[in-house]
C-alpha cells in the first residue's frame, strides 16, 4: 500500500513538470496610457511595458471664460481683478463682452486671501446685490462704501474677478449734470437748450427736468404741496429731446425720479420784484424739498428772470409802472435783500441780467416772443447759456452750437452778455456789440 501511495505521488510530479515545459511564454506588450483633458488635447505618454490592459485618465482643465469688460482697468484675474467705480445706493450697470457657450454666468460676492477667492455664503454678510444681472450686463447695488471682490463663473471656465470700490456720491459736473426745475414757462424758456450746451461742452451724462405749472408763483407750489396735487407737467430729457415724463405729476413724482444735483426754485415774473411776495413760501417749498430729495448734497438754486419786454401786454406790467427798467431794477432789489442773504439757497442764476445785458446790444429790446417768454433762439439761448455758465462755473468761450437763424456775430454778443452776468449779477453792462 506505502509503495502503491509513493508510485502516485511520483507520476503527480511528473506530470507537472511536462505541463510547465509544454507552456508558451507570454509575449510583453507595448500599451500607450492616453490622458484626455476637457480642451480635447491628447498627450501621449513614451511606451512602457505592461502586462496590464490600457488605462486613460482624464483631468479637468478649465476653458477660458472669454469675457471681457471695455473701459476699466485690470485684467480680470485675480491678481489684477477689473476695477468697478461705484456710488453708494445707486444701481451700477456694465455691459459685458460675453460669448456664451452653454450655460450662464455666476456673480458671487466673496474675499480674497492669499490669491485664493473665497465666496461668503451667509447673506446677512453679503453688501452687494446684484439683482438684475445675466450674460451680459453686470448690475450690482450697494448700501455701504467699501470695497469689495466679486468672481463671474460658470462650470468649467476659468473665472473673472472684479474689483468693486463703492465710494459716497460726489457731484462731478464734468462726468453729470442732473438739473430739476420747480417752476413755470419762464423754468422752461430757460431749460430748453441746456442739454445742448452741456453736450457740446463735453458732459457725458445730462439729466434735466422741468415740473411745470404754468404761471405759477411760489404760493402755487405751497398749494400743490400741501394737497399733494399731481398739478405738474414733468418735462424730462435725457437725449437731448424733451418729452412728457408724466402729464399730471405732484412735485413729489420729480423730486424722487432722480438723484437731482442742482434743484431751482423762482417767483412768478409778475411777482418777481414784489418783496412782500417772497414770504415763508420760499420756507415751506425748500423744507419740502430738502426732506424729500434723494440727493443729500444737493442744491437749491434761485432762478432770478428777467423784466417784460418795453410796450409789453402782460397782465401785471402796470405793478412796475409799465417800465422794464423799474421792473429790472425791482428784480435785483428784491433778490439781493430776499435770497441773497438765505444759507438754505446755494446761488442765484441771474438770467434776468444776462437778456438785459444784451439788450444794451445791436439786438436791442428783441428778445422776447410775446413780450414777456424770451424769443426761441436768441432768448431762450442766452438764458440757457446763463444756466450753465452759473451751474458749472465752466466757460462758454468754445460753444459754437447756433440755433435757429442765429449767427456769429450775435453768439459774440450773447456771450459777452451772459460772462458779463456772471461777473457783476445785478447790475447792467452795456455791451460792446453795438453795431453789426
Amino acid at each position: 500500500m506505502k509503495r502503491l501511495l509513493i508510485f502516485l505521488a511520483l507520476m503527480m510530479s511528473f506530470a507537472l513538470m511536462n505541463a510547465c515545459d509544454n507552456q508558451t511564454t507570454t509575449t510583453n506588450t507595448t500599451v500607450p496610457t492616453t490622458i484626455t483633458t476637457t480642451t480635447q488635447s491628447t498627450v501621449t505618454t513614451q511606451p512602457i511595458t505592461t502586462t496590464e490592459e490600457p488605462t486613460t485618465t482624464t483631468i479637468t482643465t478649465l476653458e477660458s471664460l472669454d469675457l471681457s469688460v471695455d473701459d476699466l482697468d485690470g485684467e480680470g484675474t485675480i491678481d489684477s481683478p477689473y476695477n468697478v467705480y461705484a456710488t453708494v445706493d445707486e444701481t451700477f450697470t456694465k455691459t459685458i463682452n460675453y460669448h456664451v457657450l452653454s450655460g450662464h454666468l455666476v456673480y458671487e460676492e466673496g474675499v480674497i486671501v492669499n490669491q485664493t477667492f473665497y465666496p461668503i455664503e451667509d447673506e446677512q454678510y453679503k453688501t452687494l446685490d446684484f439683482e438684475g444681472a445675466n450674460d451680459f450686463s453686470m448690475v450690482l447695488y450697494s448700501a455701504a462704501i467699501g470695497t469689495f471682490f466679486v468672481r463671474v463663473s460658470m462650470d468649467n471656465r476659468v473665472p473673472t474677478y472684479f474689483r468693486v470700490v463703492v465710494q459716497e456720491y460726489q457731484v462731478d459736473m464734468t462726468k453729470n449734470l442732473k438739473v430739476l426745475a420747480i417752476g413755470n414757462s419762464f423754468s422752461v424758456d430757460a431749460m430748453e437748450y441746456l442739454y445742448k450746451i452741456a453736450e457740446e461742452y463735453g458732459i457725458p451724462n445730462i439729466t434735466l427736468g422741468v415740473l411745470y405749472i404754468g404761471g405759477a408763483s411760489l404760493a402755487t407750489h405751497v398749494s400743490a404741496i400741501t394737497s399733494n396735487s399731481a398739478s405738474y407737467v414733468y418735462y424730462k430729457n435725457t437725449n437731448d429731446n424733451w418729452y412728457y415724463a408724466k402729464s399730471s405729476a405732484t412735485l413729489l413724482d420729480g423730486l424722487l425720479d432722480e438723484k437731482w444735483d442742482i434743484i431751482t426754485i423762482q417767483q412768478v415774473s409778475g411777482y418777481s420784484g414784489l418783496p412782500t411776495t417772497y414770504n415763508e413760501d420760499i420756507d415751506t417749498i425748500i423744507n419740502f424739498v430738502n426732506t424729500n430729495k434723494t440727493n443729500e448734497k444737493a442744491e437749491i438754486v434761485w432762478h432770478m428772470t428777467w423784466a417784460y419786454q418795453q410796450g409789453s401786454t402782460h397782465s401785471d406790467f402796470y405793478r412796475y409802472n409799465n417800465d422794464q427798467m423799474t421792473m429790472y431794477n425791482a428784480i435785483t432789489s428784491t433778490v439781493q435783500e430776499k435770497i441773497v442773504p438765505r444759507t438754505d439757497i446755494a446761488y442765484v442764476i441771474p438770467s434776468g441780467t444776462a437778456i438785459q445785458n444784451l439788450r444794451t446790444s445791436f439786438l436791442g429790446d428783441t428778445l422776447t416772443r410775446d413780450g414777456y417768454h424770451l424769443s426761441y433762439d436768441i432768448g431762450r439761448y442766452t438764458a440757457g447759456m446763463m444756466w450753465f455758465r452759473q451751474i458749472t462755473g465752466f466757460s462758454i468761450d468754445d460753444i459754437t452750437y447756433l440755433p435757429g437763424s442765429m449767427n456769429n456775430q450775435q453768439l459774440l454778443a450773447l456771450k459777452q452778455a451772459v460772462n458779463n452776468a456772471y461777473d457783476t449779477p445785478y447790475a447792467i453792462t452795456q455791451s460792446t456789440f453795438t453795431t453789426t
